[in-house]
């Protein structure tokens, strides 16, 4: 005799995919590629290497999973996990994908899409959660019409 696992509706849970906190597991997963994968500077006749994309990802990272907890507050939704986990997503594929920038004699290589990128996912992570807390909810929305 098997015993069915129960469902739950909207008042015991959310999906896993309308959680907010899924949308933050995956910035702080791709801060984490990033850090890991992306190339670093290499600078000097020794060609030092330094992280720079692993330094300067998480104050971003940091920022979007703030943006993205403050709009969870307002409502639960699925289109803003999705956005926003595509969005870290295509910054995780350009941090470590796009080529490092070559300059000198002695060849200074600069990780320009690993700095460039995490500052533009945390910027419209902001957009798209703005957005998110001031559309209408959609408890809001099935009271008012009927």
């Amino acid at each position: 005799m098997s015993n069915p696992t129960p469902k739950l509706d909207a008042r015991h849970g959310r999906r896993l995919g309308e959680h907010p906190a899924t949308a933050a597991v995956v910035i702080v997963g791709a801060a984490t590629a990033i850090s890991i994968l992306a190339p670093d500077l290499v600078t000097g006749s020794a060609h030092e290497h330094l992280p720079l994309a692993a330094l300067t990802v998480w104050p971003w990272a940091a920022a979007a999973v703030g943006y993205v907890l403050m709009a969870g507050r307002h409502d639960y939704s699925r289109d803003l996990v999705l956005a926003v986990s595509f969005v870290w997503v295509l910054v995780a594929i350009l941090a470590v994908g796009v080529p490092t920038l070559v300059t000198g004699t002695d060849p200074t290589h600069v990780p320009l899409a690993a700095l460039i990128a995490p500052p533009f996912g945390a910027v419209i992570t902001g957009f798209l959660c703005i957005a998110h807390a001031r559309a209408p909810s959609t408890r809001e929305s099935r009271t008012s019409h009927g």
